[in-house]
């Protein structure tokens, strides 16, 4: 049994899967096994698997196209390591990521989970550290997951066993997958996080509107909510209802609509006020709520040239 397992489910991305297996074998932890399950991929990515020398690789090939839950659960179902985690196949982990994530599972005997900082790379190669706590801390991430809070697999290693309790991924979702996870993982345990950022990932995109996800998100959300009881029922719902506000108060944001991002942000703290002294997200809606009212009154040129400011302040 290996220390660590991780699964990279890939179709038609020879180039960017070498970087992404590259990272895997360039981890300061050497205890690990790495899965590639080839979702049917048409082009040479199947033979190019087939050339490369590492003992601690093994490639498994799906005939049929499916959804990537469909092959996360296949590289589940082989994993023989007593953690587990998934890179998407355009994504790097940097090279302390395994051994800090495993680190934190020693040290938290009671987490569910380890989670470590990621850094985007957005399409003109500029590189952002979204907020993260810094310092180690064991939480229960389950109100900041409803309120829109969400670690992508590469940024995240699970135990092993605990993937397979809850089933792995619902292989019948394509969008908010990953959330949808995390509402079952948390039912288990807290979530180990720690400040040293473990991957390098480069987003498609950023947020808009999707009236199909919206309602895949609010039935995942509302499911949760209807599992539990008591206050921990009524601080759900609460934290729920904060998140339509707050996408909206981030894609005004993005748009340069700052008023309208600092009043939806400011209702969606109102419904959850928690949010604010969240361990894991406090920090960056305090800054955010500072800002945004402070942009919101001053000339749109002005704002912009605010919210540039801040931007370079943060990447310093």
């Amino acid at each position: 049994m290996s220390a660590v397992t991780v699964v990279i489910p890939t179709r038609n991305r020879r180039h960017a899967l070498a970087r992404a297996i590259a990272s895997v074998q360039s981890q300061s932890l050497a205890d690990w096994e790495l899965i590639v399950v080839d979702d049917a991929s048409n082009d040479d990515t199947a033979g190019w698997l087939g050339t490369l020398d590492e003992a601690r690789l093994r490639v498994e090939r799906l005939l049929e196209h499916g959804e990537r839950s469909r092959a996360r659960n296949h590289g589940l179902h082989l994993a023989r390591g007593a953690a587990t985690l998934f890179l998407d196949d355009d994504d790097r982990l940097l090279p302390d990521a395994l051994g800090n994530l495993h680190a934190a599972l020693e040290r938290f005997p009671d987490a569910v989970a380890s989670v470590g900082p990621l850094r985007t790379v957005e399409a003109d190669t500029r590189r952002r550290q979204p907020e993260f706590p810094r310092r180690s801390l064991l939480h229960d991430p389950w109100r900041e997951l409803l309120a829109g809070w969400v670690a992508i697999g590469g940024q995240s290693l699970t135990r092993t066993s605990v993937l397979r309790n809850v089933g792995g991924y619902r292989s019948d979702l394509s969008v908010a997958e990953d959330q949808e996870l995390w509402l079952r993982l948390v039912d288990r345990g807290p979530v180990a996080f720690v400040p040293t950022p473990v991957l390098e990932h480069r987003p498609h995109g950023w947020m808009r509107d999707d009236p199909a996800g919206l309602g895949i998100e609010a039935e995942i959300r509302t499911s949760y909510i209807a599992r539990q009881s008591g206050n921990h029922r009524q601080a759900a719902a609460r934290a729920a209802a904060a998140r339509p506000y707050l996408r909206v108060a981030d894609i005004s944001a993005q748009q340069g609509d700052f008023r309208t991002a600092a009043r939806s942000l400011f209702r969606g703290l109102r419904q959850s006020p928690y949010l604010l002294v969240s361990p894991l997200i406090g920090r960056g809606l305090r800054r955010g709520l500072v800002t945004l009212s402070v942009a919101a009154g001053l000339p749109p040129a002005a704002a912009l040239r605010l919210r540039s400011v801040v931007r370079s302040s943060r990447r310093r």
